[in-house]
């Protein structure tokens, strides 16, 4: 059975903040309010320069906090008072782009909101590339974006010119859409996660379409979890052509479809032992919960 719009205003095993969950009292019910507070409560692991804030090496490890039940019991430790509160920088948990889009999710979820992550790539952050980057998508008669991230600091910083409570789709391309742009001719060397790394091109694109199809599917994954497809070096032309379409649906398809394309497909499905390469604790096995 394929999700509802209501079924994305439910907790994923990975949103759900268990028993943590008498926290969220008292949240706003809007998304300009939910993202005020999730930009209070983490910090990006890139960001230390930026903010003129070290992170301490012992805290970088917190990237790999895969669940939000385990974010949230972080960040109460470090300051217990109300989410509601303005943390110190020194009292966020150490997240990533991924880490203040599924914190986001979760709590628009809890005030009824449906909403979903969105894996793909930023093209306001480094002049002429495209970062790889996740945002959130949440229903208000169609589907709007929202990047979390974004604070008045990273508006001034990096000129950005539109509302990050209402990101243009030119501006965040989903994976689908920067798949089949590298199909059209666009330079994949121009789509990674930094200009300066290896860490980018068709190899990588790839990667981000199989991420954000679980995205939608209500699967939101660690950035470095790899599975199925993304572990092969190449592809078969039937794989490719199972991509396109996957492409298109993540950007046109209905619910039911995105269920089944994702569900049906052994190289898809997200299973229960994914493949991570931590930035941080390196390559390794680890077991999902159910």
């Amino acid at each position: 059975m394929g999700y509802s719009y209501s079924e994305y205003a439910k907790h994923s095993n990975i949103t759900n903040p268990g028993e943590h969950k008498d926290n969220y009292s008292g949240l706003p019910g809007d998304i300009a309010g939910l993202t005020r507070i999730v930009q209070g409560l983490i910090i990006h692991y890139r960001s230390g320069d930026f903010l003129n804030y070290k992170i301490p090496e012992s805290r970088i490890a917190d990237i790999d906090t895969r669940y939000v039940e385990s974010m949230l019991e972080k960040i109460v430790t470090l300051n217990p008072s109300p989410l509601l509160n303005n943390r110190q920088l020194e009292h966020r948990l150490v997240g990533c782009c991924r880490d203040f889009s599924t914190l986001l999710c979760s709590l628009a979820r809890s005030v009824g909101i449906p909403s979903r992550i969105r894996v793909g790539f930023a093209n306001y952050f480094i002049p002429g590339f495209n970062v790889d980057h996740v945002i959130v998508e949440y229903w208000d008669s169609g589907w709007k974006l929202v990047d979390p991230e974004i604070s008045d600091k990273h508006i001034d910083f990096y000129n950005i010119e539109f509302n990050p409570l209402d990101v243009p789709r030119n501006k965040f391309l989903v994976a689908g859409k920067a798949w089949q742009m590298c199909k059209d001719g666009a330079d994949s060397n121009n789509f990674g996660v930094d200009p300066e790394m290896d860490i980018r091109g068709d190899w990588f694109v790839r990667h981000k379409l199989i991420q954000d199809l679980a995205a939608v599917n209500k699967k939101e994954i660690l950035l470095w979890d790899c599975w199925g497809m993304m572990l092969k070096d190449e592809i078969s032309a039937e794989e490719e052509e199972l991509l396109n379409r996957v492409a298109e649906l993540t950007q046109t398809g209905s619910i039911e479809e995105l269920n089944s394309v994702f569900l049906e497909n052994d190289n898809l499905r997200l299973p229960r032992v994914v493949k991570s390469f931590s930035p941080v604790a390196g390559a390794g096995d680890v077991k999902l919960k159910t």
